[in-house]
């Protein structure tokens, strides 16, 4: 049904399992990350040159809540637990809109369930790795991308609020820092969480996965007379009150 987005999802899964065996160039892999971004806008019918600079600004958003979704990706159940929390709201307003097919979105939410199951303990069974995490973020954003050409309301990116707000921040923190932003670190929330449950507080961190509950809460089953916008801005509220 979706052909260029298909093949664009072929491309970037495969790189990154390539990656996941042995180390690639960052180089390779952001060339494989544009192309497969592009390939996912011919699907959406937006490559035009008239707007070409909105494309442009597309692709390097797009590409870094990629990378954003990858990074995040360090304790059992952040992956899964977050994805779940962005697919129910997601399937909701497909049943609405229908801006999707809709057993695209339920066999992506099984496949999501399934790996949860295995991964979301203590003692995880399986893992993303950079093949499942970039993976489901394409996936993610293919659905996103439909929504909000649909509908024209950009305010529904705010469903990644949280791993943005996470990314955004750690960034700050470094640059203040003075550190190499793009060199590996563990100064994420959700690793400094890590470090707490490690020498204080078992099972501390786990509550950076589960702040996504608030976030979901106040956009999935809050009052439809509230404009999202003001849904997601309180669910960032409550997740950063949370942590």
């Amino acid at each position: 049904v979706y052909p260029w987005f298909l093949t664009g999802l072929t491309a970037i899964t495969g790189i990154s399992f390539v990656d996941d065996i042995h180390s690639v160039s960052n180089r390779i892999r952001l060339v494989v990350q544009f192309v497969a971004m592009l390939l996912m806008f011919q699907d959406f019918g937006i490559l035009n040159p008239e707007s070409w600079w909105m494309i442009v600004v597309a692709l390097i958003l797009c590409v870094g809540i990629i990378n954003a979704y990858n990074f995040m990706d360090g304790i059992n159940g952040i992956t899964g637990g977050y994805s779940l929390a962005v697919l129910f709201p997601l399937i909701y307003l497909n049943s609405k809109l229908c801006f999707v097919e809709n057993s695209f979105l339920i066999v992506v939410l099984l496949g999501v369930l399934v790996f949860n199951f295995f991964n979301f303990r203590k003692k995880a069974k399986c893992f993303a790795g950079d093949v499942g995490s970039v993976g489901i973020a394409f996936i993610i954003l293919f659905a996103l991308g439909k929504l909000i050409l649909l509908t024209r309301d950009f305010t529904y990116i705010l469903l990644l609020a949280v791993y943005g707000v996470d990314s955004v921040l750690t960034i700050i923190h470094r640059i203040l820092l003075h550190e190499n932003i793009g060199e590996a670190h563990r100064k994420h929330v959700y690793q400094l969480m890590q470090i707490v449950e490690d020498t204080a507080c078992g099972g501390f961190y786990h509550i950076y996965v589960f702040t996504v509950g608030g976030f979901v809460r106040v956009t999935f089953i809050a009052d439809e007379s509230l404009d999202l916008f003001y849904d997601g801005i309180a669910g960032i509220v409550c997740c950063v009150c949370m942590v």
